[in-house]
């Protein structure tokens, strides 16, 4: 992320599985969402072995947007970052319309009202 950024792309969603080596999803996501550059961004954490105590940290520390328990169903986890997407490009000012063939209309329809 800190490379992306450092070369001006924007980071509109992360996703992140929960068990990993060095840093669970928490507080990954955590550090995401205390980082000034990326207070936009959408956060999705996916699990199978998250605690109760994890998801309310998800929540509360993470600030995260979707939820995911494993397995979860490819065409949900795909519609919901369309929509997480679609927000992260209305909450940053871009222009919607060069983007119109991966947002969620509804979204935008919402968006523009």
């Amino acid at each position: 992320m800190d490379e992306l950024d450092a070369e001006g792309h924007y980071i509109g969603v992360v996703i992140s599985d929960h068990i990993m080596p060095g840093k669970n999803g928490v507080e990954l996501l955590t550090d995401v969402n205390n980082d000034s550059r990326f207070i936009k961004t959408k956060k999705v954490l996916l699990t199978g072995q998250a605690t109760h105590q994890d998801t309310i940290a998800a929540i509360n520390q993470a600030r995260i947007e979707s939820y995911f328990e494993k397995p979860w169903d490819a065409d949900t986890l795909v519609n919901c970052v369309r929509t997480l997407l679609t927000e992260y490009i209305f909450d940053m000012g871009f222009d919607y319309q060069a983007w119109g063939e991966v947002l969620d209309n509804t979204t935008v329809l919402c968006r523009l009202r």
